[in-house]
């Protein structure tokens, strides 16, 4: 297997809370928002499987955090084993 030079960025988790800012500093939404209106239709493939593997997270006692799309496993557990 390859090895990486760098480790994985790992973002922060966020509360929703954050403010979306103008380019004079003023305040035109919250992040939570942004969310909202981006990812409230759970009916779609890409969401409804966000969602599902946030429910296997739960399940498994692994959803702390933040997901990274697109890494190398959806969910590792707290033993190591890659489910």
């Amino acid at each position: 297997m390859r090895e990486f030079l760098y480790p994985a960025v790992q973002p922060p988790a966020r509360s929703g809370a954050e403010p979306l800012r103008d380019s004079r500093g003023g305040e035109v939404a919250r992040l939570a928002d942004f969310w909202r209106w981006a990812h409230s239709d759970l009916l779609t493939n890409t969401e409804r499987g966000i969602l599902a593997e946030y429910i296997v997270a739960c399940a498994l006692g692994v959803h702390g955090g933040t997901r990274i799309a697109w890494d190398r496993y959806d969910l590792v557990t707290k033993e190591g084993f890659l489910p």
